[in-house]
């Protein structure tokens, strides 16, 4: 069903981004980061770690660290419902998931249409890394490495989640 959304066909040019729903905000990840969309699968809690950090999944016998990305961003836990999904992310090696709400559709976002963050302190953490325009609405492009990374996971990223 959601896997659908990522068997596209890139055409030159085009810039893909993965776009979903936390609440009834729309934030996009760009594809090239995202390996496979799941259903909300059994997570395993993993004692010690922040509230965001949900805990570990088997994924097909790979061990992977999920993260409630509502929590992460807006400091309000996901309510599951039959929706809620598992963005499996692929980032220089290290693979994690990170729950949505409802993943919506993969856009082509022209680059004209992406406007950088600024550091004026409207981005906390830098999770946030631009904004584009969609129609009368806007996304909110995630930085991945930011959503996942030492912050998210303390020093070693997503990984040091498991030894630590």
């Amino acid at each position: 069903m959601q896997e659908a959304a990522l068997e596209t066909d890139r055409e030159e040019g085009e810039n893909l981004f993965l776009t979903f729903l936390l609440g009834q905000d729309v934030f996009a990840i760009a594809i090239d980061y995202v390996s496979e969309i799941v259903q909300l699968q059994p997570i395993v809690p993993v004692p010690q770690q922040q509230a965001f950090m949900k805990g570990v999944m088997n994924l097909r016998g790979d061990i992977i660290p999920v993260i409630d990305l509502k929590q992460r961003l807006r400091g309000e836990e996901t309510r599951p419902t039959d929706r809620t999904c598992i963005v499996v992310t692929n980032i220089g090696g290290e693979r994690a998931g990170m729950m949505v709400d409802n993943v919506s559709e993969v856009a082509n976002i022209p680059p004209a249409d992406i406007m950088p963050m600024t550091d004026s302190g409207t981005n906390g953490d830098g999770c946030i890394c631009a904004m584009a325009k969609s129609g009368d609405g806007v996304r909110m492009v995630l930085d991945c490495g930011a959503v996942l990374g030492q912050g998210a996971f303390g020093a070693g990223g997503a990984s040091a989640a498991l030894t630590e």
